[in-house]
């Protein structure tokens, strides 16, 4: 099983909320007695680095727990207004990362369409990207590596991963998983053996819970 760590400090627990469309969050707890403040990185040791900035915690007898947000967490924060003649989307995208913090993937789609007349409204950086998105017909997130991501999903194949199917909600259409599952992410095609045989299902929102003793990871089905 993958040791964990959040800035060297061992995460005794946590879960890592990850949506297709949208900003990441993830529920800590961490064996300290400094909190962590800013930005910060949960590391699985050979897996994937979730980086983030801490929203809120405290520590309380030797463990620190806390939620931390994905990318700047600046996203949240509420932008002004702002008009636009005569500029491109590219324009209106760059403006809002100067005021959130965030920075853009370097996979992230062109954003070259002229905007002749482009109003941006007043009210989160959420909802100034999800505008944004749509006027392009993009998905948008932010990623495991803390960065913007806007672009039409490709649903790139996840690998061959050493996992067992524990549980299939066929209601619900989560499939969750044990093994080596740390690095599934949103917007992937994700390998499933089940009764019936071999599935490939897209991952839409995708929870991993860790545990002292173990982790797992749900994966809701995008289809």
């Amino acid at each position: 099983m993958s040791a964990l760590t959040l800035d060297n400090a061992a995460v005794t627990r946590a879960t890592i909320l990850l949506p297709r469309g949208g900003v990441w969050c993830a529920d800590v707890e961490v064996d300290t007695e400094t909190a962590p403040t800013g930005r910060v990185s949960i590391v699985a040791d050979g897996g994937p680095t979730w980086v983030g900035t801490v929203l809120t915690g405290a520590v309380t007898h030797g463990l620190w727990r806390g939620r931390i947000l994905g990318g700047a967490g600046g996203l949240r924060a509420e932008i002004p207004a702002r008009a636009y003649r005569s500029a491109t989307l590219a324009d209106v995208l760059a403006d809002l990362l100067t005021e959130t913090g965030e920075t853009l993937a370097p996979d992230a789609a062109s954003l070259s369409t002229s905007a002749p007349l482009y109003h941006r409204a007043k009210g989160t950086g959420t909802q100034a990207v999800t505008e944004l998105a749509r006027a392009m017909g993009y998905a948008w997130r932010i990623t495991v590596g803390g960065l913007l991501w806007l672009g039409t999903e490709t649903w790139p194949d996840a690998g061959a991963l050493d996992t067992t199917l524990l549980e299939r909600d066929p209601l619900l259409d989560t499939y969750t998983l044990g093994g080596e599952s740390l690095s599934l992410a949103p917007g992937q095609l994700v390998p499933v053996r089940d009764e019936a045989g071999d599935v490939f299902v897209r991952a839409g929102y995708v929870r991993h819970e860790i545990a002292p003793d173990r982790y797992t990871t749900t994966l809701w089905s995008a289809a």
